[in-house]
């Protein structure tokens, strides 16, 4: 099995790559439907559902970062933007594409400790996954 450091995780705001990730996870889900009737008898059916994830991070606040700065401007203009996620960013690695839209921005300044912000954003409208 091959295995990859999370360390070579990336994400990118509107083509940007966002700098000071410290965590993050792609949630994909596809909810099953409940498509029984009376016609099934002692079963039930299920169509599968439609696609939808989110993507949280966990970042070192940089207001310098260009991609940072954008995110906390759109968080409050509402807009969304182009993201792809990456688990890895050489070799042939998969990206999740999409539009996203930034549901949370939640800015700490530790006493002991470097200033992150916490960040959640909800992809919106199609998502592809892409060999790179």
């Amino acid at each position: 099995m091959a295995k990859i450091h999370g360390r070579l995780q990336s994400f990118q705001w509107n083509a940007v790559a966002v700098a000071g990730i410290v965590d993050g996870s792609l949630n994909l889900e596809r909810p099953e439907v409940d498509s029984t009737t009376h016609d099934t008898g002692d079963t039930r059916e299920f169509l599968q559902g439609r696609l939808a994830g989110t993507v949280d991070l966990s970042l070192k606040w940089d207001e310098a970062d260009a991609a940072q700065s954008a995110m906390q401007t759109d968080f409050f203009a509402g807009t969304s933007r182009a993201i792809k996620f990456r688990m890895q960013t050489a070799g042939s690695a998969h990206s999740i594409d999409g539009t996203g839209l930034i549901t949370s921005w939640a800015p700490s300044g530790p006493n002991d400790d470097a200033g992150e912000v916490s960040v959640s954003i909800r992809y919106s409208g199609t998502i592809t996954e892409n060999a790179q």
